[in-house]
């Protein structure tokens, strides 16, 4: 596949780091080739990382095309057919996030309700809502609910571990007092 990119003629198509990018031939002036933000590389070849939409919109060719860049025709905004940039959720995906987040946040109320009558399940529950959390936060990253409910889990978790820092305190020093007061008992 020959690439002409802008002023640039016939380039190649090929991976740099596993990150699409097109080489220039030899012979192509310096000063154009950082104008069109080249890189060279250690052995003297001259490469262009590919952006998001000039991998696509170089995709769309087939292998024995020409692909022209230039700047009658720019190329901004492009994407495949059918494709969904990754910003852009659509509206099922967002309600299956926010469900998943709701059940999340009643499970953490359900660790607090049967804290008195069953205290054994009260981890369980805060477990498994951390565990929905995590699920909408890795698969529905943009999800401003996840966001929420991942800073309340993080605040909330934090000051349960500084109340049990505190109640270990207290009790190692009622212990002291139990303990020096027995001391002080004559025998």
């Amino acid at each position: 596949m020959k690439v002409h990119f802008y002023e640039v003629k016939d380039c190649t198509y090929d991976m740099v780091q596993g990150i699409p990018a097109i080489f220039a031939p030899e012979g192509v002036d310096t000063e154009t080739l950082q104008r069109h933000f080249f890189i060279q590389t250690m052995d003297g070849r001259w490469f262009h990382y590919l952006t998001r939409e000039e991998y696509y919109y170089l995709m769309s060719f087939s292998g024995s095309d020409e692909v022209v860049f230039s700047f009658d025709r720019p190329v901004t905004n492009y994407y495949p057919p059918n494709y969904m940039p990754y910003a852009q959720n659509n509206a099922q995906d967002e309600n299956k996030a926010n469900t998943m987040c709701g059940i999340s946040l009643g499970l953490i109320g359900l660790g607090f309700l049967i804290s008195s009558v069953a205290p054994a399940l009260t981890f369980p529950c805060w477990i498994a809502a951390l565990v929905l959390m995590i699920i909408v936060r890795v698969n529905h990253p943009q999800n401003t609910f996840g966001k929420v409910l991942m800073i309340i889990y993080i605040v909330f978790g934090v000051l349960f571990f500084i109340g049990i820092l505190l109640a270990m305190a207290a009790c190692g020093m009622i212990t002291g007092e139990i303990l020096d007061s027995c001391n002080n008992i004559p025998g």
